[in-house]
C-alpha cells in the first residue's frame, strides 16, 4: 500500500491544506507533512525591480519512516482581480539553497528526496521568485500549489 500526504497551499491569498495533512496521530509507517506557513504574500512587485525574491517563503516539515520525495504542482495560472492570469511557469520555486525551479500546470516538478527523517519531522524551506513583465497589471493574484510528499523505493 503506498503512502501519500498532500497539501494544497494558496498563493497570496488565504490557505487551505487538505485534510490527510492534518490528520492526527500519524502511524509509524504514515509520511507526514505539515505546511507551517501556508499562507504566502508577495507583497509588492514592480517590474522595474526585476523578479520578486521571498527567501523562506514556505516552511514545512516532512516526517517519513524511509525514503521520500516531494512534488509540487500548480493547479493553474494566477489569477488577478483584473481578470488577466500571469502563467504559474513565472513563479519558480527552490529549496533554500539549491537551483530555481520552474512551476509547471501539466506535471509536477520535483522539489526534494530524502532518507528517513527524525521521529519529529525534518524541515524543509523553500525560497520563492516571481517574475513580473511590463504588461502585467497591477492587483492581487492568487494561485493554489498543490504540494505532495510520498515515498521512494
Amino acid at each position: 500500500m503506498t503512502s501519500l500526504a498532500a497539501a494544497a497551499v494558496l498563493l497570496l491569498g488565504s490557505a487551505h491544506v487538505s485534510p490527510n495533512a492534518r490528520r492526527q496521530p500519524f502511524a509509524a509507517t504514515d509520511l507526514a507533512i505539515t505546511v507551517r506557513s501556508a499562507d504566502i504574500d508577495l507583497g509588492e512587485v514592480s517590474a522595474l525591480e526585476g523578479a520578486s525574491l521571498r527567501s523562506r517563503a514556505l516552511s514545512m516539515t516532512v516526517r517519513s519512516p524511509g525514503r521520500w520525495r516531494l512534488t509540487v504542482r500548480s493547479e493553474a495560472d494566477f489569477r488577478g482581480t483584473t481578470g488577466r492570469a500571469i502563467p504559474s511557469e513565472r513563479l519558480k520555486l527552490r529549496v533554500t539553497g539549491g537551483p530555481f525551479l520552474s512551476l509547471s500546470r501539466s506535471q509536477t516538478v520535483t522539489l526534494a528526496t530524502g532518507r528517513e527523517t527524525t521521529p519529529a519531522g525534518d524541515p524543509v524551506d523553500l525560497d520563492l521568485r516571481l517574475d513580473v513583465a511590463w504588461d502585467d497589471p497591477p492587483g492581487a493574484y492568487t494561485g493554489v500549489l498543490l504540494l505532495t510528499l510520498m515515498p521512494e523505493p
